[in-house]
């Protein structure tokens, strides 16, 4: 896809393109007033106004694009999403926060080489502002709640406060940006980032660990187990409810009355699925005590008969052979050491004429060395302004340590080629049956478009002859 392909829109649903203006000099991309902000391009060829640039965070103190960024009033303070505790899409029903801002205090700091706003009077004017706006709020929201994928409604928990503050573009189009409320602190550029260009895009390649253990593995995992299990319901997370569950069930077939087991079960979410849907014997197996604890919790709190053990999936020497008629391994593989030892162990276990369905992070759009979505502008994070996936090193193998989402520290994760599973499924004496890479059937709409672009994870489902 070429870049003169991704034209993003302002946040009232305009293509704008870069143009407008007077012409007298160049204009912001995001709203055409006169751009100051990265006019020569760096690499992405997208100038921007001081409103529409990069603020920097109180909390972690890098700066971050517009849209990534809330306004905490109480401490008068920008904070990016990335140090919000929690992040969500604003519900249709809701209104963005309201509070008129303060003028920042003479301990505040703010990165600019200006004086900071400080007077009575924005105070004055940011109330009497937003009491103006305020019929209007409701009207504004509904104009955006028409219009598919124009920007993400996202609103983030404050870390320095508690409450929910809507993202500066959210603000924006309300009327409530502080920038609005108080026009000097504009002038002043109160909070903005003193970068006149966008940084050049550098890509990190994480160093390749040559040692890993089973229980070098176990114990990250346990490390990160409570913050992981935030995400899920009684069904899973987003990505297993909308995505991965409905084909690995589909793939599985009936399955009341079969003795099942669950490769790498975690919490066991998986596993109650399966004992509710009538499964006779539903067994899991998982080396991380972390999330076997919620599981062993779960079960004494609403019995269900389902057995766990604590054991890495590569030897299960407590399971007889020929026990199960059917295995599941959901997002587990990839993440196992000893992924060989482990699909002769499925093997051990099931039946013969049993099946096995695995699903996993697609190794074609999960190399780990080097992968990710390239945004234009570089710093968006907008899903719409995102021009392609990097994709490079496939044929670089190994453990490496990757960074997730809301997670600081990093996960062992294991890149290994759609071949090398491909041929270990077939030695161990499997039938490869069949191979899905599953689409997004529900959730929200800005999630199942981006969900389409590219395959998050890769199923397979094996047959023991």
């Amino acid at each position: 896809m070429s870049t003169s392909d991704v034209t993003p829109t302002c946040t009232s649903g305009t293509k704008l393109g870069g143009g407008g203006g007077d012409g007298a000099g160049p204009t912001c991309f995001y709203c055409g007033r006169g751009a100051e902000y990265d006019v020569n391009g760096g690499g992405t060829s997208r100038p921007r106004c001081g409103r529409h640039w990069r603020y920097v965070c109180r909390v972690c103190g890098s700066a971050y694009h517009f849209g990534y960024v809330v306004f905490c009033p109480r401490a008068t303070a920008f904070v990016c999403a990335g140090c919000c505790p929690q992040n969500r899409e604003i519900p249709p029903s809701s209104l963005p926060p309201s509070t008129p801002p303060a003028p920042p205090k003479a301990t505040d700091t703010v990165t600019s080489d200006a004086a900071e706003p400080a007077t009575a009077t924005a105070t004055a004017t940011a109330t009497a502002t937003a009491t103006a706006t305020a019929n209007a709020n409701t009207a504004a929201m509904e104009a955006i709640r028409p219009a598919p994928l124009t920007r993400n409604r996202m609103e983030g928990q404050c870390p320095l406060c508690g409450e929910w503050h809507c993202r500066l573009d959210v603000a924006e189009l309300m009327g409530l940006h502080p920038y609005q409320l108080n026009p000097e602190w504009e002038r002043d550029r109160f909070g903005l980032s003193t970068e006149r260009a966008l940084p050049a895009l550098q890509v990190k390649v994480p160093p390749r660990l040559d040692v890993v253990s089973d229980k070098d593995v176990s114990q990250n995992w346990t490390q990160k187990a409570p913050t992981w299990l935030e995400g899920y319901d009684e069904f899973g997370d987003w990505n297993r409810k909308h995505c991965m569950d409905p084909v690995l069930f589909r793939l599985l077939g009936p399955y009341a009355g079969l003795t099942v087991l669950d490769l790498g079960c975690g919490g066991g979410y998986l596993c109650r699925l399966l004992a509710k849907g009538g499964a006779a014997t539903v067994v899991g197996v998982d080396n991380c005590d972390g999330f076997l604890q919620s599981a062993l919790a779960a079960e004494k709190s609403s019995p269900m008969g389902i057995v766990y053990h604590n054991s890495s999936i590569s030897s299960m020497p407590f399971l007889k052979d020929e026990t199960f008629d059917a295995v599941v391994s959901n997002y587990v593989l990839m993440d196992c050491m000893n992924y060989v030892e482990a699909v002769n162990e499925t093997w051990r276990v099931l039946k013969r004429n049993g099946i096995a369905v695995i699903v996993i992070s697609h190794p074609c759009f999960n190399t780990i060395p080097m992968h990710g979505w390239l945004s234009i502008p570089s710093d968006s994070m907008y899903k719409e302004d995102r021009a392609g996936f990097l994709v490079d090193g496939y044929f670089v193998t190994g453990c490496f340590m990757e960074k997730w989402g809301r997670f600081k520290e990093p996960f062992y994760n294991f890149h290994r080629t759609l071949s090398d599973y491909f041929s270990t499924f077939r030695r161990a004496g499997f039938d490869v049956v069949e191979i899905e890479e599953p689409r997004c059937v529900n959730g929200s709409e800005a999630s199942v478009k981006n969900a389409l672009r590219i395959p998050w994870g890769l199923t397979f489902k094996l047959r023991k002859p």
